[in-house]
């Protein structure tokens, strides 16, 4: 009865990605989701996969997410199509908190209409 209840806990876990990684989710404070849908393109660079996971859900739980699509994915570098009617400051302000929550050190670029998160590599 134990193996059961405990392979249950065991599978309901990876299924929610909770037992792959001991990190706090990341909480998005709500707020009013009344501005125009807006796309970006979101671009992980140089992070590692379990990382590039982190980022896509918590990118998931920031408020006024409307959906998401992968567009290009190669080893370390993955693009999304992201839409929210967040504007600009406030993505680029969750993305900061995103990533600090998820303790990624990175370096995130605005341009036009994409943000560019790019790894802070320690040198050797």
């Amino acid at each position: 009865m134990y193996k059961k209840l405990i392979l249950g806990c065991l599978f309901l876990g990876l299924l929610s990605g909770c037992a792959s990684s001991d990190k706090q989710p990341f909480v998005d404070k709500k707020t009013s989701c009344t501005g125009l849908d807006t796309a970006y393109v979101v671009v992980l660079d140089n992070l590692a996969p379990d990382e590039m996971l982190d980022v896509e859900r918590g990118l998931m739980s920031l408020s006024c997410y409307i959906h998401h699509r992968s567009t290009v994915t190669s080893g370390r570098y993955t693009e999304f199509w992201y839409q929210t009617t967040l504007g600009t400051a406030a993505m680029n302000r969750r993305l900061h908190r995103l990533l600090d929550s998820l303790g990624i050190e990175a370096v995130v670029q605005y341009s036009g209409n994409e943000f560019k998160v790019q790894q802070v590599t320690g040198r050797r």
